[in-house]
């Protein structure tokens, strides 16, 4: 139950991933870290995995404060892009995406890793690892 992400320099790539149950307080708190993380300057295209994650916590006003948050940095956004990977939550992930892009970040939304990675231009090899690895911190987080 949360979010987390790294950078990966070797791959010009940021990767999050939503695990279980996400509330919009921690997406507020995410987004927070993540806009004061340097890392994401340096990145300009980023894979968002939430195909463990449950975000139907997540309400209109959560969403609208979110984007409020990215707001101040629409310039930095311009020139981005951005591989959501869903499942469950892939409508609110098109939904979000196609108002995310009003501020300049082209978000696509996959049902594929790997052609999630084609189009970012990565491989999937090198990415399901972090991708796993990220998931396993999570849930160790979860159950200590």
């Amino acid at each position: 139950m949360g979010i987390a992400y790294r950078s990966v320099p070797q791959l010009g790539l940021i990767v999050e991933v939503w695990d279980g149950v996400i509330t919009g307080e921690q997406w507020s708190t995410h987004v927070e870290k993540y806009l004061g993380d340097p890392e994401r300057l340096i990145q300009h295209r980023s894979l968002v995995d939430l195909t463990t994650a449950d975000a139907s916590n997540i309400s209109v006003a959560d969403e609208a404060k979110t984007m409020a948050k990215y707001a101040p940095h629409a310039s930095e956004l311009t020139h981005r892009k951005s591989a959501a990977l869903a499942a469950r939550e892939f409508e609110p992930s098109f939904a979000f995406a196609t108002r995310i892009e009003q501020l300049g970040l082209k978000v696509i939304v996959f049902n594929d890793l790997a052609v999630a990675c084609t189009w970012l231009g990565v491989a999937a090899s090198d990415v399901q690892p972090v991708v796993q690895e990220l998931r396993a911190a999570l849930r160790a987080d979860r159950n200590s």
